[in-house]
């Protein structure tokens, strides 16, 4: 039976691809529905893999919203949800419930996902 190996070169290449697409940034509820506005800002790639915004984010959330994760997309509004991260009940920082309209900020250095 034919295998398949993934080599750091093959990843290098997938991630920096997945880079070139991300144009907007965004965050979700606790169930993976988007929730707020996407704001615009591309993404960079470490030398781990690691997918991340090229700046700090300021992301909007509605009233009443608990943020449960980060979202990269390829539009301002549709698009393909190009991958993220889920934050853990718990997680600092992480799960935020907003009362009241809000910014949900998002530290670039910190934070990403690593491309399998």
């Amino acid at each position: 039976m034919p295998s398949s190996v993934i080599t750091n070169g093959t990843r290098a290449a997938a991630a920096a691809g997945l880079t070139s697409l991300i144009t907007h940034w965004g965050v979700v509820d606790t169930a993976g529905a988007a929730i707020g506005s996407r704001v615009a800002n591309t993404a960079v790639i470490d030398g781990t893999y690691t997918v991340r915004p090229s700046a700090d984010l300021n992301i909007p959330v509605p009233a009443g919203a608990t943020v449960g994760g980060v979202r990269a997309y390829d539009a301002a509004t549709g698009g393909t949800d190009r991958g993220g991260w889920n934050y853990a009940a718990g997680e600092t920082p992480g799960r935020e419930t907003f009362n009241g309209a809000g910014v949900y900020q998002v530290t670039a250095a910190s934070s990403g996902f690593q491309v399998p």
